[in-house]
């Protein structure tokens, strides 16, 4: 129960974090879990084209390199994902896992 509490609070915070006001201390003590994902996938077969979409998404287990975001992101299956860190360090990523009710998915 627990661990669904916590997706249910971060897939709230994912969908509505311009919404939520923060003080300056605890932007700066959150900016280093936070990440961009470039998410690029092939899409047509007669007339192909790249698909480019960007989400953000929080840093979940820093030793594991687990990253949660929203679901969204896994809604074509063959693509690449790419993590821009704090502090601009840029990573390749792979899907792990995602849920279409919770609204989450999970890359490394």
């Amino acid at each position: 129960m627990k661990n669904i509490l916590v997706i249910f609070f971060l897939n709230f915070a994912l969908h509505n974090i311009s919404a939520i006001s923060f003080n300056d201390k605890i932007i700066e003590k959150s900016k280093k879990g936070l990440v961009e994902i470039k998410f690029e996938s092939v899409i047509g077969i007669d007339i192909p084209y790249l698909n480019t979409r960007k989400y953000n998404g929080f840093l979940l287990n820093k030793k594991k390199g687990i990253i949660i975001t929203t679901s969204d992101i896994a809604r074509d299956k063959i693509a690449s994902y790419n993590v821009r860190f704090y502090g601009g360090i840029n990573l390749k990523a792979r899907l792990l896992y995602y849920d279409e009710i919770l609204d989450c998915a999970f890359l490394k």
